[in-house]
């Protein structure tokens, strides 16, 4: 009794410490996630948070070790790695510029076309590199691709989100959750496809047709002029500037001719 009341207390104790290590290392994480620390990359700095999780006593090695190892959380962590080195690689090789070329497309091809092709190609890569390496490598590209045709960003950032969220429903290696899923389920890889296509294709559908009026409304607002803005009631019109220089000439002129 005595030394299991003890070790209640020393837990009660490191309680909060373990919170602190917890929420830091989280904060480090998403730092990492957010920033990508130059010549290390994502999946480094992961395994690295992860170490330092285990060490500060965030997750103690039994908990780790328990967690590793079940079935779905080993399948779910390994094809997330793997997915992220593959993702460092193709950033890296230029891929994703070479694939932002060719969305673009010619300087005077159509902006829906290029829209479309975003959303295809979000749909399509985040199906089979998950739908967080799609948009961590493709959106400085197309943001950038649509800056330089002088397009408004928002349809093509709102593309690759919603894209890559509907295409990685598709199958089981689209998401976290999907990874999850089919290893608890124990579903084949084909079947759930199969299941998920129709409604993948439909909600895409609904998605490009949605992101084309964004487009259309957002080029309408940049290219509408903006009226002058007009004069407060009761007060007098300003005077007409004295013209000057050749505006000056053009106006005396043709009263001396004439």
């Amino acid at each position: 009794m005595a030394a299991s009341a003890a070790a209640g207390a020393v837990a009660a104790v490191a309680a909060p410490g373990r919170v602190a290590a917890g929420v830091a290392v989280y904060l480090l994480a998403w730092a990492t996630m957010a920033l990508e620390p130059p010549r290390v990359g994502r999946p480094a700095c992961m395994l690295l948070c992860a170490a330092l999780a285990v060490v500060t006593g965030a997750v103690t090695a039994e908990e780790a070790k328990a967690e590793v190892g079940r079935s779905e959380s080993i399948d779910t962590l390994a094809l997330l790695f793997s997915m992220m080195v593959i993702g460092v690689f193709v950033n890296s090789a230029g891929l994703a510029t070479s694939i932002g070329k060719i969305l673009s497309g010619r300087r005077a091809s159509s902006p829906t076309l290029f829209l479309l092709r975003t959303v295809l190609a979000s749909a399509i890569l985040s199906a089979f590199l998950t739908n967080d390496v799609t948009c961590i490598f493709l959106t400085p590209v197309v943001v950038r691709a649509s800056l330089e045709r002088s397009l408004p960003t928002v349809p093509f950032v709102l593309a690759i989100a919603t894209a890559s969220n509907i295409g990685s429903a598709c199958t089981p290696i689209g998401n976290p959750q999907n990874m999850i899923v089919r290893a608890l389920s124990g579903q084949p890889f084909s079947s759930f496809v199969a299941r998920l296509l129709l409604p993948t294709v439909v909600a895409l559908a609904i998605d490009a047709a949605a992101l084309v009026v964004v487009l259309r409304l957002c080029m309408r607002r940049a290219i509408t002029p903006e009226a002058p803005p007009r004069d407060p009631p009761g007060d007098p019109a300003p005077a007409p500037a004295a013209p000057t220089g050749d505006c000056e000439a053009g106006v005396r002129l043709p009263a001396l001719l004439g």
